[in-house]
Formats: structure tokens, C-alpha cells, sequence
């Protein structure tokens, strides 16, 4: 057999095998392992670890867990790499370090493969190109989407922050509603979290369980939230609650000032961003005014110069 349509071969499966991997890794959730589950010691795991098993999906079929578990595999030894990943904004959308690497690793590889499998094709249609044209241009491409990947995580948890402190707004008032109708802080932090099935509400609710579950109280456990995430009014939110006890009646009160504070300030950050968005749209008009100035000018400098 030709030794080129031997490599288009190789190099088609290799990249079928690279893509189809991370399509399966995507599509099919993961199932927990019932020994391994059991042989953990409960009291020794994060309340972090406990939200993350609160929030897992159902179990998938076994036959398609072969392919989880070598994901799974993928994504610890590269986790233990030394690459800088943003921690901040994968709490944000909930993908672990591992699942962000084997991401960003996984497509950049294909796109390094693109190069060469272009090249193959067109040496067997029989074409001459050289090798260093589509190798660098796939060169160029696989940077392009290694710094897309972290990109497009940014973006996501920008809009998940933003969100969040728009829930937190909703949070706050059902907790002042729940305080003043008699409810302990406690039941009144876990009845408004399960008001709404929304991610935000279940984030909060499952990090509510999970500080339960790991011995925790909610405040400290509503304090990790907020820490992870890089939102400071999860934080306010356990600062007021653990002060409930001193503050009695007075609490209803400091949660509704809370939530208009947020909400004043959203709607001033908004108004800023709108007004620096409006600034930049003034950017397009001068570089447009210029070069009608340019084309005017242009007979004028050609004259003088001939």
C-alpha cells in the first residue's frame, strides 16, 4: 500500500479518535463508582467535594462509561501538570481542572493535526504544496483555539457572576419574607434556596447541604462559596445571617437594605458599562471622518508632490 495513503489513514483515525473522545466525554455524563463511594471517609471531604456530589447528574449506561473513565484518567494527570487554569471562573460554569486541561489540550491537538492531514490529502489528489504552509497555518490555529478555550470559559463565568448577584438580590429578599414570618435562620437559608430550581438556587442549596453534611455551619459554608466564586456578596449574605441571633427583628430589615445596595449597585455598574460602551462606539465615526479626510486630501498631497 502507498505509504502516503497509509498516513492519511493513520492520521484520520488518530484525529477521529481525538474528537470523538471529547464529544463522548461531553455528551455522556459521569457515574460514580458505588465501592469507591463507600470506601471514601466522609468526614474527611471538603464541603466543597460534598457540593460537587450534590450536583452530580445521573448515572450513565455502562458501556458508555469506558469512555468516562478514560476521560476521568486524561483529566487527573493533567491536572497535576503545572499549567495555569482559571480556578475562579471554572467554579463559576462547575468544570474541574482536570475536564478545563483535557478541553483546551484535546483541541489544540486537533488542530495541530489539521495541518498535516490537509497536507496528506492534497499530495494524494496528486497537488504539490509544501508541508510548512498548512503545518503553520495549523500552527497558528491550535494557538488561536488554546487561547479560545480560556476565552470562552472567561466569558461564560462573567455571565454566571452576573448572574449570580442578580439571584442573590431574589435570595436575600425571599430570606428577609421567610425571617419575618417566624423561621429560624437556618430553615429560612435552606427554604429560599429551594424557592427556585435555577442554577443559582441550587448552587446555594447544595452548598447549604454539603456544609451540613461535612459538619460545617451554613455561614462558613455560604463563606467558601463566595470565595470560590469571587463574588464578595455571597460572603455578606453568611455575615448577616451569623449575626441573626444579635441583631432579632432588626435582621428583616439589614437583608432588605442588603438587597437594595446590591441592586443600586448593579444598576450603577450597568449604567457604566453602557456609558463606556457608548464612548467606544464614538471610535468607528473618527476612524471613518478620517479616512474621508484622506481620500479629500489625497489629489491635494499628490499634487503637491508631482
Amino acid at each position: 500500500m502507498n505509504p502516503v495513503v497509509v498516513g492519511v489513514l493513520v492520521s484520520g483515525a488518530v484525529f477521529g479518535l481525538a474528537v470523538g473522545g471529547l464529544v463522548i466525554y461531553w455528551l455522556v455524563p459521569q457515574r460514580v463508582s458505588l465501592h469507591d463511594a463507600l470506601a471514601l471517609d466522609r468526614t474527611m471531604l471538603s464541603a466543597s467535594v460534598l457540593e460537587q456530589e450534590a450536583l452530580l447528574t445521573p448515572a450513565a449506561p455502562t458501556t458508555r462509561n469506558r469512555w468516562a473513565a478514560v476521560a476521568r484518567r486524561l483529566e487527573d494527570r493533567l491536572a497535576g501538570l503545572r499549567l495555569t487554569t482559571p480556578d475562579e471562573a471554572l467554579a463559576l460554569i462547575e468544570w474541574a481542572r482536570g475536564r478545563f486541561l483535557l478541553t483546551r489540550v484535546g483541541l489544540t491537538l486537533a488542530a495541530v493535526l489539521i495541518g498535516p492531514l490537509i497536507w496528506l490529502l492534497v499530495t494524494v489528489a496528486g497537488a504539490s504544496i509544501t508541508f510548512a504552509v498548512p503545518q503553520g497555518l495549523s500552527l497558528l490555529l491550535a494557538l488561536g483555539v488554546w487561547y479560545g478555550v480560556g476565552v470562552w470559559v472567561t466569558g461564560q463565568a462573567a455571565e454566571r457572576k452576573l448572574e449570580m448577584r442578580e439571584a442573590l438580590i431574589s435570595y436575600l429578599t425571599l430570606l428577609a419574607l421567610y425571617k419575618a414570618s417566624g423561621e429560624g435562620m437556618l430553615s429560612a437559608l435552606q427554604q429560599a434556596a429551594t424557592t427556585s430550581d435555577a442554577w443559582t438556587f441550587r448552587r446555594i442549596d447544595a452548598r447549604l447541604a454539603a456544609s451540613l453534611r461535612a459538619g460545617l455551619s451554613p455561614q462558613a459554608g455560604l463563606r467558601q462559596l463566595g470565595e470560590e466564586l469571587g463574588i464578595s456578596e455571597i460572603g455578606d449574605v453568611a455575615d448577616i445571617a451569623a449575626t441573626a441571633s444579635l441583631q432579632g427583628a432588626g435582621v428583616f430589615t439589614t437583608l432588605l437594605a442588603r438587597a437594595d445596595a446590591l441592586r443600586s449597585q448593579m444598576q450603577s455598574d450597568a449604567e457604566a458599562e453602557a456609558a463606556g460602551r457608548s464612548v467606544q462606539l464614538g471610535i468607528p465615526k473618527v476612524m471613518l471622518v478620517m479616512a474621508g479626510i484622506g481620500f479629500l486630501m489625497y489629489p491635494l498631497i499628490i499634487g503637491i508632490a508631482g
